[in-house]
């Protein structure tokens, strides 16, 4: 799975990104709670920031990008028409081929800083977007299992509120192998209640 995440961002946010607009990000962070003032005083607003930044770096640094990314193909009617068409049958399997398109999905990694007794979380906005070039998805019991044979150009904008921190780009990555979905895949409709699936 790395080889196919080679894009990964680890450098989002980078320290200079932080200090280049910690001011506001303090000043956000102030008006929105009394709390935060506190924390932000006995800690230092250089100590919060390079926590905060520190610890999205790490958090970010294994996560798992082409999932997170493939949640926005949950709403194509398509994939649902498949997933009904598969529904109650673990092994029944439809393959949607797919042109080139962009695709998006927004995440929202909280880092909680901690001095006792007061926590401060902070919410970020990671938006992952891609092209998918000739992709075929695998549907099967009702669920997007693997995605195959398709290119992707990935790219990633982090921010705080409005405070943009940064972007990235990545090269084209070529999905040679299937890529599975952990858990089983994603789910694209609901279940019906086991007393109906069971008429």
């Amino acid at each position: 799975m790395s080889d196919i995440l080679a894009f990964r961002i680890d450098d989002l946010p980078d320290p200079d990104k932080f200090r280049e607009r910690s001011e506001e990000i303090q000043q956000t962070i102030e008006h929105e709670a009394d709390r935060a003032r506190g924390l932000i005083a006995a800690a230092g607003w250089d100590t919060v920031r390079e926590t905060a930044c520190r610890k999205l770096c790490e958090g970010l640094k294994d996560a798992d990008w082409l999932s997170w990314l493939a949640k926005g193909w949950t709403l194509s009617r398509k994939l649902k028409a498949a997933a009904v068409e598969t529904l109650g049958e673990p092994e029944a399997e439809r393959v949607i081929p797919l042109h080139s398109h962009p695709l998006s999905h927004t995440v929202h990694p909280v880092v909680t800083i901690v001095c006792e007794p007061v926590k401060l979380p902070l919410t970020f906005d990671l938006k992952l977007s891609g092209t998918i070039d000739s992709a075929d998805l695998v549907v099967r019991g009702g669920r997007l299992v693997a995605i195959q044979a398709a290119r992707l150009t990935p790219a990633a904008e982090l921010s705080y509120r409005e405070v943009k921190l940064g972007s990235k780009k990545g090269g084209p990555i070529d999905l040679t192998t299937p890529f599975v979905l952990p858990n089983g895949g994603l789910a694209l409709v609901d279940a019906p209640p086991e007393s109906i699936a069971a008429t």
